[in-house]
């Protein structure tokens, strides 16, 4: 079994410098091999692929070509990932499917002031239209969906910092 991994290790050696997994595995298998060693360097030529290039491959392609090489390095440098492993990795997201309704009247124009001073404290907003039994309501709520969590952290701090804005509704949006 140790023969099987120092002629393994030594093969894999000798591609990685060599850079060409076909000119070795021809030579090996000139050289009168048993059937088990022609076997490993089979496997060895198959997983090439995984094999990093070479430091003379790298060396030739910085001197021939500097845009390859600088494109090789980036994928060397940040390998592909997983899409299972990320997927194991990667927290659950909280939906953000709530917002934060200031204010609801009848007359547009009402909104007027409260929507100047949320400029001024920096908050965007919007106006919507809703009809409901034959009259029309003009809904000022904050721009964005949050998680109900925040959501509730921003009503409260928007109320605390504007004198119009005295009560507020955390809704839950599609």
């Amino acid at each position: 079994m140790k023969k099987i991994t120092i002629i393994t290790l030594a093969l894999g050696i000798i591609f990685i410098i060599g850079g060409c997994a076909k000119h070795e595995l021809n030579a090996y298998e000139d050289e009168n091999l048993t059937e088990n060693t022609k076997e490993l360097t089979e496997e060895i030529a198959f997983t090439k692929v995984e094999i990093p290039k070479s430091v003379t491959t790298l060396e030739r392609l910085r001197r021939e070509d500097p845009r390859a090489y600088e494109q090789e390095m980036m994928k060397m440098a940040r390998p592909e990932k997983d899409s299972l492993l990320t997927a194991e990795i990667t927290p659950k997201t909280i939906p953000n499917n709530y917002v934060v309704q200031l204010s609801c009247v009848k007359d547009i124009s009402n909104l007027d002031n409260s929507i100047k001073k949320l400029e001024e404290y920096g908050y965007h907003s919007k106006v919507s239209r809703r009809e409901s039994g034959g009259c029309v309501y003009f809904r000022l709520r904050l721009d964005g969906k949050f998680s109900k969590k925040e959501a509730k952290e921003m009503g409260e701090k928007v109320k605390d910092q504007i004198l119009d804005i005295t009560d507020y509704l955390v809704l839950k949006v599609n």
